[in-house]
Order: structure tokens, then C-alpha cells, then sequence
């Protein structure tokens, strides 16, 4: 779930609520060959910046900029570089949000390779579509680069150090960090599990969202408050449109072993119908947070 607030309108990005539905159920698949030529990769993170980017080459050309998300699935290009690039299309899917899981149909288009400065990705299927200028404006970049693409390997944002990190190598819960379950279900996003008072949410960890932590709507009543929600926006996705409350907790939050106390929380209720939240990188900036695909494990370190 990628939310991009731009005072005092919130507008969420469609690729960060897409979901998948028939005509292909399913998000792209994973690259078929991963290569990292040294041993470890080591690319720029302005932590300054709302959301993570990486400059890719595809098929040779380019560089072009992307978002780099952990909230996204797959990849998703810009249906204009993909004609730009004359990228054959292999079939059709269908996205939206959670209210509408099949709101429009994309072109599902294919790329021999990815170069991203010594990472090789071969075999590449990709989602084509064309987002909305509003979006293009707020979003920057091609497209946008679902770190799934990358789960061959352990991908760190080191926010503190402002590098992202791809290497070889696992988690392990005997580490001595606050590493905790990541996984996915029914083909989606993988969550943690972040408790909010004495409510326990299934939540993304989304590097494409500038905010903080952001529940479904109709979690509001359920909280105590220092500062009770207001409206601060209207949302929109790529297929709908929703009012934004934020509101100060009377309480903590806590994620594994890290505890934020009286964190600002955001509510929409475009996430009624699936009970999920997010945390995007208005808390995540404060840590190093390495993720392992292969494991279902993500470690939050504080410097």
C-alpha cells in the first residue's frame, strides 16, 4: 500500500493498492535467472526523499528511474516506456485496490534483462499501464520496481547510512536484532504483525509510502487519542475514492521489539475490506531494515 501525502490532499498511488484478478490472477512472476556479479551491491537511498528510487537498464537501454517498493508487486512499467522500448506483449491482467480487485486491464508485457549496477535480472515479466498525470508527477520515475524482483538475495534499506543493499545470505531469528516474521497470503504483499494498543494488525512494510502507520477506517473507535482524528484529505487510487482521518494515539505501538509511543495514525477506508495497515517511511527512516524473501524474515536495526 504506497500513500503519498501532499499537504493537506492525500493522494495514494494506484500501484500501491493493485491487486490482482482474472484475466491473470496472478502478479508477475519472478524473474527466470537472478545474477549478482560481486558480492554485494551497493546503491544510493536519499532518505530525504519521499520514496526510494534505483536507475535500471532495460535490454540494454536506458538507464530509467523507478520506484524501488516494498509495498508493490512485481514490476510495473510505464505503458509509454514500454512502447518507447517496443516491449512484446505475452497477455493481459487485470488491477485495481482492494474495494475493486479488477477495476482495469493492463497489458503484461516481457524484457530479455534488467542491469541495476551489478545486479542482472533475465526473463522479466512485467504489468504495462498508464498511470494518471497526477500520479506520473508525485511518483517520478517509469514505473515502479516491487523489491519481489529482487528476492533472490537480502535487500537493506539503510536509511541512516542512505544506501540500499543487495547481497548474498539469510536471516536467522537467532540474530541478535529484532527480526520478525514476513510472510505472505493468498498470493499477496508479505506482512508483520504490528500491534496498535491492544489491536493486532496483519501490516505491509511499504518503502514506497512517505507516512507512518496508516489503518483501515473503520479501526478508528476502536483507540484512545491525545489528539482525536480529523479529516486531512481525500485519497484517491486508480479506481476510487476515499477521506483521510489522522489522529494522535493515546499509546503505544509495537512492532516486535520496537515500541512508538504515541505514534500520529492515519486511517482510509479503502483498507476496510482487506483489515490490513501499512507502515511506510515516516517510521521507517529511523532503521536499517534488511529483508529476506526466501526466509519470510525482516530485521529492523536502530543506529
Amino acid at each position: 500500500m504506497k500513500i503519498a501525502i501532499l499537504w493537506p490532499i492525500l493522494i495514494v498511488s494506484a500501484c500501491t493498492s493493485i491487486t490482482y484478478a482474472q484475466i491473470d490472477n496472478d502478479p508477475p512472476p519472478p524473474p527466470e535467472q537472478s545474477i549478482l556479479h560481486t558480492e554485494r551491491v551497493t546503491l544510493p537511498l536519499d532518505a530525504s526523499a519521499p520514496r526510494p528510487t534505483i536507475n535500471a537498464k532495460i535490454n540494454g537501454k536506458g538507464p530509467f528511474l523507478f520506484v524501488l517498493d516494498t509495498g508493490a508487486q512485481g514490476f510495473v512499467i510505464n505503458a509509454d516506456l514500454a512502447k518507447e522500448l517496443h516491449l512484446p506483449i505475452v497477455g493481459k491482467a487485470a488491477i485495481g485496490d482492494p474495494s475493486d480487485p479488477s477495476a482495469m486491464e493492463v497489458d503484461r508485457v516481457r524484457m530479455a534483462s534488467i542491469d541495476i549496477d551489478g545486479v542482472s535480472l533475465l526473463g522479466v515479466i512485467a504489468d504495462s499501464w498508464d498511470p494518471p498525470a497526477s500520479m506520473k508527477g508525485h511518483l517520478k520515475g517509469r514505473g515502479i520496481f516491487g523489491v519481489s524482483m529482487l528476492s533472490e538475495f537480502l535487500v537493506t534499506f539503510d536509511y541512516p547510512g542512505s544506501k540500499i543493499v543487495i547481497e548474498k545470505g539469510v536471516l536467522t531469528k537467532n540474530d541478535e536484532h529484532n527480526i520478525v516474521e514476513w510472510r505472505a497470503k493468498d498470493n499477496g504483499l508479505p506482512t508483520i504483525k504490528l500491534a496498535v494498543g491492544d489491536v493486532t494488525f496483519e501490516t505491509h512494510i511499504d518503502t514506497g509510502a512517505p507516512s507512518g502507520i496508516t489503518l483501515p477506517e473503520n479501526a478508528r473507535e476502536k483507540f484512545s487519542y491525545l489528539d482525536k482524528p480529523v479529516v486531512v484529505g481525500r485519497g484517491r487510487t486508480v479506481n476510487s475514492e476515499f477521506t483521510v482521518w489522522r489522529g494522535r494515539l493515546d499509546g503505544q505501538a509495537k512492532l516486535g521489539k520496537i515500541v512508538f509511543e504515541n505514534p500520529n495514525l492515519h486511517f482510509m477506508s479503502m483498507l476496510d475490506s482487506t483489515g490490513y495497515a501499512n507502515i511506510g517511511s515516516a517510521l521507517l527512516r529511523d532503521f536499517v531494515i534488511t529483508l529476506d524473501h526466501k526466509n519470510g524474515l525482516v530485521r529492523f536495526k536502530k543506529r
